[in-house]
């Protein structure tokens, strides 16, 4: 084989593997990318999962303090609606088994004093709208035991309510910030692929 033809051929060689390693530069790049978008991802999916769990739990502490709030209003009766009582309890329930996510969330946050006004003012709601309440109605208690319960339940219920508006509040620019990286890990990906 001539001089000429090797060196044709070592050339040929030469640009076969700038060709792979190219390739195999691309398809790295390309994974790195798809890596950073799907992370991107999956963080503004937990974020917007987390200000949905939020927003459940600040409505069902809505329907505890408006039910509670019915049966003292309708306290006259000595009867408390078993549906108002369900509601109560149901809305309770939910806030009770969401302590764990409340505290986790908090931890994300930065803010555990939030989880901790969250579960100081669930512990003390629980009581006065399972029980002293229902009692009151059913022995037809003096009027400044319904206020008392009022202010409480009212109270606690705004205690929750706060916590979870400013937890939300976070989890919702967290949102905002993680569906911004997203972007930017699409257009970064697209960019990187041209």
């Amino acid at each position: 084989m001539s001089l000429f033809l090797k060196s044709i051929a070592r050339a040929l060689g030469w640009s076969a593997a700038a060709s792979v390693l190219g390739i195999c530069a691309l398809l790295v790049s390309a994974y790195v990318a798809s890596r950073q978008v799907d992370e991107a991802i999956l963080a503004v999916e937990e974020a917007k999962e987390s200000v949905a769990t939020l927003e459940d739990l600040r409505q069902a502490t809505a329907d505890l303090i408006l039910a509670a709030m019915d049966t003292i209003v309708d306290k006259t009766d000595t009867n408390i609606l078993e549906e108002r009582v369900t509601i109560m309890k149901e809305a309770l329930a939910k806030l009770e088994a969401a302590r764990p996510i409340v505290r986790d969330l908090a931890g994300k946050a930065g803010s555990p004093e939030s989880a901790d006004k969250f579960e100081e003012n669930l512990v003390l709601l629980t009581p006065k709208a399972i029980t002293d309440l229902p009692r009151a109605v059913r022995e037809g208690a003096a009027e400044q035991v319904f206020a008392a319960l009022d202010d409480e339940i009212d109270g606690g219920g705004e205690q929750i309510a706060v916590a979870l508006n400013a937890l939300k509040q976070n989890r919702s620019d967290a949102l905002a910030i993680a569906a911004k990286a997203a972007s930017a890990s699409v257009s970064s990906a697209f960019e990187n692929s041209i």
